[in-house]
């Protein structure tokens, strides 16, 4: 085979591998990870073959999605598999790198392993914050502190959180917002215990209050940038 036509047929073959790998991500967006593994499997032999390459860190990091979609735990050999690959790479797209400790971290809180899935969300918070993500490194923030609450146990605050959760959701709040107004929550609520003595515990809290937090944060962010104008 002549050397111009060698380097065609790589590159369609590429391109094959590509469009896989993208429909493969499709179904598993879907809820679909039978389908997404079904298309993987066939090309894991021509995938290998192309050790250093983007393709190859990327195919353990949908296998593993696709295993995690399915509760089943080999996702979690993937999701190492991947980030492996990743640190093998030479030049490495760091929203895909921020992809794959994002997930896997997800994939671990659920599975209740939450050291673990601090360890995955520290990485996130770091890639956000080298790469300016502010809405990323937000959400990233949350998370971490939901995951400090499971480590500690505590039931209010875990009832707290998740009151919290759903009254962000309700108000469609962005995650820089969400994370500016538990801080806020935080500080009124380790005053109040500093001031009155009282344990958190003893403090009975529903989602309402926690939407009037998130009203009242929003009206001095928009109170600080009238100022500054």
């Amino acid at each position: 085979m002549a050397e111009g036509d060698a380097f065609l047929s790589a590159e369609a073959d590429l391109q094959r591998i590509r469009r896989i790998q993208d429909q493969a991500w499709e179904w598993i967006i879907r809820l679909q990870p039978e389908i997404a593994l079904k298309l993987l499997r066939p090309i894991n032999k021509d995938v290998e073959e192309r050790e250093g390459t983007f393709e190859w860190a990327r195919q353990p990091f949908l296998i593993a999605r696709a295993y995690a979609a399915k509760n089943d735990e080999v996702a979690e050999d993937h999701f190492n598999y991947a980030i492996g690959r990743i640190a093998r790479l030479p030049a490495c797209d760091q929203q895909f790198s921020l992809l794959v400790h994002k997930c896997f971290g997800k994939y671990l809180f659920e599975k209740r392993k939450y050291v673990a899935a601090r360890k995955q969300y520290e990485r996130v918070e770091q890639l956000a914050m080298a790469y300016g993500l502010a809405e990323e490194l937000a959400q990233t923030h949350l998370r971490i502190i939901e995951v400090g609450i499971k480590v500690a146990q505590n039931r209010k605050e875990q009832q707290d959180f998740e009151l919290f959760k759903n009254a962000a959701s309700s108000k469609c709040c962005t995650f820089e917002h969400q994370y500016k107004a538990w801080m806020e929550h935080e500080r009124g609520t380790q005053a109040m215990a500093a001031d009155s003595q009282f344990m958190r515990s003893s403090m009975p809290l529903d989602q309402k209050y926690f939407e009037g937090l998130l009203d009242s944060t929003s009206e001095n962010e928009d109170e600080k940038k009238d100022g500054d104008n």
